[in-house]
């Protein structure tokens, strides 16, 4: 019976992580049109740092989403949050071209994962960047209050 309770909270975990990841692209980029690496720099030549600056901020997200895992040893914690601290520290990674930038880069991730990223430039990019940095920090002091 206790297997199942941590299989349970393991999809439960998945979708509130999907969930929070894809949230701003709902309420922030509901309109707008995505393009293609090339066609983003013949667009917004001056802004080639967004296009660059993903390549390190992903293995970085990657690293705090290990720590943070690693940083406790009670099984059903993990289980509960291993999807939404692993979408948060992705998720949270868009956040810096669009507050510096306001251009936000799509992780793929799923299904689409081997699709290039899609790139946009949109003035609701600074809104959605404060929505992914509070949401991030919401589980992840959630996280760090229940272990």
């Amino acid at each position: 019976m206790n297997n199942m309770h941590l299989g349970l909270f393991s999809v439960l975990g998945m979708l509130c992580g999907m969930l929070l990841y894809l949230l701003p692209l709902g309420l922030f980029y509901r309109h707008t049109t995505w393009l293609t690496e090339e066609e983003f720099l013949a667009a917004f030549p001056e802004k080639r740092w967004v296009t660059r600056v993903m390549y390190g901020l992903l293995p970085l997200g990657f690293i705090l989403f290990v720590l943070l895992i690693t940083s406790t040893d009670d099984r059903e914690i993990i289980f509960i949050f291993f999807f939404p601290i692993f979408f948060c520290c992705v998720g949270a990674l868009p956040a810096v071209p669009e507050l510096l930038a306001r251009a936000s880069v799509l992780i793929p991730v799923g299904h689409g994962a081997r699709a290039p990223s899609p790139f946009t430039c949109s003035p609701n990019a600074v809104w959605a960047g404060i929505f992914r940095l509070a949401t991030a920090a919401l589980v992840v002091g959630v996280f760090l209050w229940c272990r």
